[in-house]
């Protein structure tokens, strides 16, 4: 085992997500990706991860892992990460969190259509199911059904006025089952992080410059799912710091 630092960008936005520009395409991205000196970014998109399969082979050409993920807006309008072991149980996931949506049909020409592509950035389906909208189940519900799948649970930007834990509830339910929070930026967070979880820093980032704007640093055996886990848990030596501590 030898691990070391590498540099996370676990939440970006792809063209599947309506509130995101038109250059959020594998190759842009992974291209953007690379020369931000990233190693592992989770493409997050709204209800759904029907592009991580491109970005993942583009990643692979790149030298880039990409993770599994999706951004569950709840009942609450509280935003939730979700980071998968594999791409198959995001999938089941999905089914299941649209099975509990709204059926709204997109035809808002203000919201850019939400796009399914390929590895070439090629456009292969047009959802016409608008991704934004928040899901008929409640947090709690949202985290229970989560872990029926191999998942990691992360509280997206908590310091944020709008969509955030605090914002939405505020408060920070004692029996929540989560993994970490993150923040989306570094200022005025200290009083909102809670005991005893990992944190993460992500850019949610929706165009190219935004991406790696805010970055975590993960000493790790290499940039996997596994290893993300334990760095969350500070097991084995394995640690998680934003960019500007190093």
């Amino acid at each position: 085992m030898h691990l070391q630092w590498y540099n996370l960008d676990l939440h970006i936005h792809s063209v599947l997500s309506p509130c995101s520009t038109w250059d959020m395409s594998p190759k842009k991205v992974l291209m953007e990706t690379r020369k931000k000196s990233l190693d592992m970014i989770g493409i997050t998109d709204h209800h759904s991860v029907r592009n991580y399969p491109a970005f993942c082979e583009q990643g692979k050409l790149c030298g880039i892992r990409v993770i599994p993920a999706i951004e569950v807006q709840t009942k609450e309008e509280v935003h939730l990460l979700l980071y998968f072991r594999t791409y198959r149980q995001a999938l089941r996931f999905e089914v299941e969190i649209l099975k509990n949506s709204p059926s709204i049909i997109d035809e808002v020409s203000a919201i850019k259509p939400q796009c399914v592509v390929n590895q070439d950035d090629m456009v292969i389906k047009v959802e016409k199911r608008l991704l934004l909208f928040s899901v008929d189940l409640p947090l709690h519900s949202v985290i229970k059904l989560a872990r029926t799948y191999e998942t990691l649970v992360i509280l997206a930007h908590i310091n944020r006025p709008a969509f955030s834990i605090y914002s939405q509830l505020g408060f920070l339910p004692p029996d929540i089952d989560i993994d970490g929070v993150e923040i989306y930026n570094y200022r005025n967070s200290e009083l909102l992080i809670p005991h005893n979880v990992g944190i993460i820093y992500g850019s949610d980032a929706h165009d190219l410059p935004a991406i790696g704007r805010f970055v975590t640093q993960a000493w790790v055996n290499e940039p996997t799912w596994e290893e993300l886990r334990l760095a969350l848990r500070n097991i084995g030596g394995r640690l998680l710091r934003r960019k500007d501590d190093s």
